[in-house]
């Protein structure tokens, strides 16, 4: 815990509701997994994160309904093993 930056990756001022540990959690979470992590948010409480035109994420992020989480996480992993098969970014 000592060595976590103290500029978090998620930013301040959401929506979420005040003391909210899931937030808290996230915000540690974020910081552990880095900048380069891509994030698939099936519809939830998280959802309330960010409301247009607001955005306190650093990093990429993706919503998706209920029930198509897993496919859309698939979709992001097959296109960046595209992007690394091509070379246009690092593995």
């Amino acid at each position: 815990m000592k060595d976590l930056p103290s500029v978090h990756l998620l930013g301040a001022g959401t929506s979420m509701c005040a003391g909210c540990g899931g937030l808290e959690i996230l915000h540690e979470i974020y910081d552990l997994v880095g900048e380069k992590t891509v994030v698939v948010n099936a519809a939830g409480c998280m959802t309330l994160l960010a409301n247009y035109p607001f955005t306190p994420f650093r990093g990429s992020w993706l919503y998706t309904s209920m029930a198509s989480a897993p496919a859309g996480a698939q979709g992001v992993r097959d296109a960046l093993d595209i992007l690394v098969e091509k070379k246009r970014i690092k593995p």
